[in-house]
């Protein structure tokens, strides 16, 4: 006897009936529960449509599985549809609710849109990363298609402390500092330091923070903050940054001009004027006063001091007196003195004249007159000690080798 298939809580189960069958033997064979006994195979076999599952062979149809109770169960997911009676699985995006029988939208998407579609409750938005509804910051709103937080219309940029915020114009934003840059009036914003700057036409800031232009021939000065205008005749040291006389005209008379004083004038301080010196006497700077030259001295103009006159030329500061240096000698500006010339180096003791070394010592070293080493003999053609070979003489009338007689 066949037995009937029941549903019962979602579950499906079969009848404890029993399947009976002939045995020559006995007359009757049982077969296990929900196995029915096959004539052709003269064996017990699960019904059609269903097979053996889990540890205990139960006869379950496909899609099921085997509860330890000895029941078939639809595999989770799936749920059992009690109207067609087969396991069916709920539309992607959707859970089976056992109480209700029916699909439902999961806890974490707890809201149905209008395609029928779980979803998360409006502002929240679902994040792949997380798989859980997500809220964004306040002040930032989901864009669906970056599937991202991001700033509303009219508020384009984020701070510092990742608020959205807008500039108005002509503030412009700088992502520097994450901050909006507003420059004061007169003011421009340099776009590559984002720096307040004073415009092309009024360049310079002036003490007062204002900006001004400075034009020829006016100079500006960065450290007054002001633009210089020198009077008529002046020029600018950049240096001090003040007005003063150029090289050509440094002095400043009483009348505020700037003037020449050439020598042998001399520039007056106290009174402001360009004075000179009665005849015979010049100006002295280091005395500041009209001075006359010492005895041996006359003014050189030119020069504008006192020089040497030509019967005494050369200055020794060692005794502060003009002397003299008769030829041959050559005066000596670093020592001082008359020297002789390197063709006539020694000079005459008893005379001062200059003249060759005398033939006893013949020889000048740099110094003084030296005697040839011995065994050597002194050649006047080329003013050097020679040695004769052996076997030979030194001619002095001849200044040269011969044979020994």
């Amino acid at each position: 006897m066949q037995k009937t298939l029941l549903v019962v809580l979602g579950l499906i189960a079969f009848s404890r009936a029993l399947s009976l069958s002939h045995d020559q033997s006995s007359g009757f064979h049982c077969c296990p529960t929900g196995y029915i006994f096959d004539s052709r195979l003269l064996q017990c076999v699960c019904p059609t449509g269903t097979s053996p599952t889990g540890p205990l062979k139960i006869c379950c149809p496909p899609d099921t599985i085997a509860t330890p109770d000895g029941k078939c169960a639809c595999a989770s997911p799936k749920f059992l549809n009690e109207q067609t009676k087969l396991c069916e699985s709920c539309p992607t995006n959707k859970v089976y609710d056992a109480n209700k029988k029916t699909c439902v939208c999961p806890p974490n998407l707890p809201t149905l849109n209008a395609t029928g579609w779980c979803s998360c409750t409006p502002p929240s938005w679902w994040n792949e990363k997380t798989h859980a509804c997500d809220t964004c910051p306040t002040n930032k709103v989901y864009d669906a298609n970056t599937k991202t937080c991001v700033c509303p219309p009219g508020l384009t940029y984020i701070n510092a402390t990742g608020f959205c915020v807008a500039c108005n114009a002509p503030s412009v934003w700088n992502p520097n500092t994450l901050t909006c840059v507003g420059c004061s009036a007169g003011l421009v914003l340099n776009a590559q330091t984002f720096q307040c700057e004073c415009p092309a036409t009024a360049p310079h800031l002036d003490a007062n923070n204002q900006c001004v232009a400075c034009n020829a021939p006016g100079v500006w000065n960065p450290v007054g903050r002001k633009c210089l205008i020198c009077p008529a005749g002046f020029t600018l040291d950049k240096n001090t940054w003040q007005c003063v006389c150029p090289n050509e005209k440094p002095y400043l008379n009483a009348a505020n001009q700037c003037v020449a004083c050439t020598a042998p004038n001399f520039w007056n301080a106290t009174v402001k004027e360009c004075q000179s010196c009665s005849p015979d006497t010049h100006y002295e700077p280091a005395t500041g006063k009209c001075e006359c030259c010492p005895p041996g001295f006359t003014f050189d103009s030119s020069q504008a001091k006192c020089q040497c006159a030509a019967a005494t030329p050369f200055y020794n500061p060692n005794t502060k007196k003009c002397v003299t240096c008769p030829a041959p000698g050559i005066w000596n500006d670093k020592t001082y003195t008359c020297d002789c010339p390197a063709n006539l180096p020694y000079r005459d003791p008893a005379t001062g004249k200059c003249g060759p070394c005398p033939a006893v010592s013949p020889i000048w070293n740099g110094k003084q007159c030296v005697a040839c080493p011995a065994g050597t003999n002194f050649n006047s053609g080329c003013g050097c000690c020679c040695s004769c070979a052996p076997g030979m003489v030194y001619n002095t009338n001849k200044n040269t080798c011969v044979i020994a007689a």
